[in-house]
């Protein structure tokens, strides 16, 4: 009876944590002993290796062609990249070439911000994040803390959409976009923000004009240090 009992919570276990291997070598959990864990923001994650693509879900379920997982995370070993959504929709469980449908509550960190949002569509290539368009009422961004420089002005801002490109090194805000360094604000209908350079280019649309904030005398928050940056 005992052993029928320990049985039983090694499969459900297993149940509740899905492992499948990616061509970057994800190691395949096994029932015979835990997998050591790392924390990543505040969670415990199972470990992923260095260049690594991993997941975790509550379970999965396959139609046709598509792959629907809840309580996901995405996750890659040795970079600040995580994904994270209340359900996902995967057109296929391959991170070399996948376009995946985020909803609720979605998260995507990555090393130049973090977007915030209702529903995302996110897509792989060659095993790495090629893309995130953020959709919601509104959807939001904000720049992580390393990729500021010693002037401490982290953007952060809000649209009814905002598409990351890290080719490009840019997030594009679009509707109702509203961006801020702490000091000075722009708001149009169109607004891009190129992280390397920090600058920002809006356009305004249907006759909407771009507005704009310019406080002389602020000097942002560095966000690393609490403590005043450069001059605006």
């Amino acid at each position: 009876m005992a052993n029928t009992r320990a049985n039983l919570l090694v499969r459900t276990a297993l149940l509740r944590t899905l492992w499948l291997p990616v061509p970057w070598g994800v190691v395949v959990a096994a029932a015979a002993e835990p997998e050591p864990t790392t924390t990543t923001g505040t969670a415990a994650l199972p470990a992923c290796g260095t260049g690594n693509i991993c997941f975790t879900a509550d379970d999965t379920e396959y139609r046709r062609n598509r792959v629907l997982l809840h309580n996901i995370v995405i996750y890659q070993g040795g970079s600040v990249l995580r994904i994270e959504a209340h359900s996902a929709e995967a057109s296929s469980l391959d991170f070399t070439d996948s376009s995946w449908t985020l909803e609720g509550a979605v998260q995507v960190r990555t090393p130049q911000g973090q977007l915030a949002a209702d529903r995302a569509t996110v897509r792989f290539a060659a095993s790495r994040l090629g893309s995130a368009l953020a959709t919601g009422a509104p959807a939001s961004f904000e720049q992580q803390p390393a990729a500021v420089d010693d002037n401490g002005r982290a953007a952060h801002g809000h649209a009814q959409s905002i598409d990351y490109d890290p080719q490009a090194g840019e997030v594009r805000l679009s509707g109702e976009a509203y961006l801020t360094d702490g000091c000075n604000e722009t708001s149009s209908e169109r607004i891009v923000y190129e992280f390397a350079q920090q600058r920002v280019r809006a356009q305004g649309a249907g006759g909407a004009r771009v507005q704009g904030t310019i406080r002389p005398q602020c000097r942002p928050l560095h966000p690393a240090t609490g403590t005043p940056g450069g001059a605006p």
